[in-house]
């Protein structure tokens, strides 16, 4: 294992010296390397420079063997029109698959969950807003179909616009080696809690926020909420579906004759939190101390009733946690990740 003074001296020349092999190897070696080095594991002072330089060197070795590889695939409907789509990363879920393209994502749900991918078109074209100040601000947010259509499989597939220069959330933490920087997902949290705020006002449980379902734009600190839609349910009502891990997150909806709240948004969104910092329980926070206090009471306590209420009670811990607030650069890219 090389030593901290041995890493900040290597030059981008030495790159595949410490990181040998295909794209698979490279990720790999990173990954360990990462979780040796990161700050909340690793108590030499140096340790931050050494990540940063971790994922610098992590680039240069995998644009020495990486090429933009583009895909194809064909969807047939059940119209029996065939579908040609070309993308650049397919990621796997508990739904189905999602297609990344250079401006287009799209989502397949695979044919037991036909319906969930059908009623994904309805609900966001049925999106409700007070008046075109908040439509031109939330769309910003919110996806935009540009086709869907049933498979002949009995599945179902929705293309939607892919927010220029945005990355999947899932993606950006396996960037980071499985933890993001806290800062970072302040600024996420943020982002979800706006979202939050509109789903309640237009009397919506979103019930699937998930890494798989955003997507981030590193440079604008923007978020939005591209997947999931068709498991959206009405305040009050009970959910038709939902995914396994709105059950594990939020077990309550479990029970027999549960009605959907924005409690589940709320503890969704938490989850997300635990995720970009790899963490798996907001107990670790608080016994670890690698994140501020008010941060970490936030995530672990049961959110407020109301998303209005659960955003006031988080811009306080935010300012609490960091001071006033300020941009955070971020060093990711879509170019890092997808290649384009």
């Amino acid at each position: 294992m090389p030593t901290a003074a041995e890493i900040l001296k290597m030059s981008a020349e030495q790159a595949t010296i410490l990181f040998p092999g295909d794209e698979r190897e490279i990720k790999k070696r990173f990954h360990r390397l990462a979780m040796t080095w990161h700050p909340d594991r690793s108590s030499d002072p140096k340790s931050g420079d050494v990540l940063q330089k971790l994922i610098e060197l992590k680039e240069v070795a995998l644009r020495g063997c990486l090429k933009v590889v583009r895909h194809e695939v064909l969807l047939k409907t059940d119209e029996d029109k065939t579908f040609r789509l070309n993308f650049l990363k397919e990621n796997l879920t508990e739904a189905g698959r999602i297609l990344i393209g250079t401006n287009t994502v799209t989502f397949i749900h695979r044919p037991d969950l036909g319906d969930i991918g059908r009623a994904e078109k309805e609900r966001v074209e049925n999106l409700k807003f007070a008046n075109d100040m908040m439509r031109k601000q939330m769309r910003t947010l919110l996806p935009c179909t540009i086709k869907s259509s049933a498979l002949k499989d009995g599945g179902h597939f929705t293309v939607m616009e892919r927010p220029a220069g945005s990355v999947f959330l899932k993606d950006l933490i396996e960037y980071h080696g499985g933890q993001m920087p806290v800062r970072h997902v302040a600024w996420i949290v943020s982002g979800l809690m706006n979202i939050a705020c509109y789903l309640e006002w237009a009397g919506l449980v979103h019930g699937a926020i998930s890494p798989e379902a955003l997507t981030i734009q590193p440079e604008k600190h923007s978020v939005h909420l591209l997947g999931g839609w068709g498991f959206v349910t009405k305040i009050g009502e009970r959910p038709i579906a939902l995914p396994g891990r709105t059950t594990e997150v939020y077990p309550k909806i479990a029970v027999k004759g549960q009605a959907a709240t924005p409690e589940i948004d709320a503890s969704l969104i938490r989850n997300v939190a635990l995720d970009c910092l790899g963490k798996s329980h907001g107990g670790q926070l608080l016994t670890e101390g690698t994140v501020p206090k008010p941060f970490a009471n936030w995530i672990s306590l049961p959110p407020a009733s109301r998303a209005v209420a659960d955003y006031e009670a988080w811009m306080t811990a935010l300012v609490e946690s960091f001071g006033p607030r300020r941009f955070e650069k971020m060093s990711c890219t879509s170019a890092k990740i997808y290649g384009v």
